[in-house]
């Protein structure tokens, strides 16, 4: 048996994807039209503390540049005095090691930044996502680093 024909009138009996699809992005252009100046507000203020961190960052590399470069030359001056303990000279090689590592921390902290500004003040979600690892482990390799001076 062959297939009915369809009526002009039949086929107007169903709900076009099309118009469920417009629907949806009326929605959401809706939403994004009722929160665009908080989502801007959030970008501009993570834009300035990016820049302020690659600042905080550069400050403190600079620092760290100059504590290892004078621990650099002092330390194995002191290290000969007399007076000097084994806790005191081990405590100077760690402090020259923990100035290494926190150039290291700050320049990895400065790439992150920046890369976060570039993606936020671009607008590409895909880069400031993909920094999220990154991100997070900051704060654990800071600490790594800093640890042995606590003792």
């Amino acid at each position: 048996m062959p297939p009915k024909k369809q009526t002009a009138e039949a086929s107007q009996n169903f709900v076009r994807f099309s118009s469920k699809v417009q629907e949806s992005l009326d929605e959401m252009s809706k939403t994004v039209g009722n929160y665009a100046s908080t989502m801007d507000t959030v970008q501009e203020v993570s834009i300035d503390l990016t820049r302020m961190v690659v600042s905080l960052a550069t400050t403190a590399g600079q620092y760290a540049e100059s504590v290892r470069a004078i621990l650099k030359t002092a330390a194995p001056l002191i290290a000969h005095l007399p007076l000097i303990d084994g806790k005191t000279k081990e405590f100077l090689t760690n402090l020259e090691a923990t100035a290494e590592k926190l150039l290291d921390v700050v320049k990895n902290a400065q790439a992150v930044a920046q890369g976060a500004e570039q993606g936020l003040t671009s607008g590409d979600a895909a880069k400031l996502h993909a920094l999220i690892p990154e991100l997070k482990q900051l704060p654990q390799v800071i600490e790594a680093s800093l640890k042995h001076l606590k003792s």
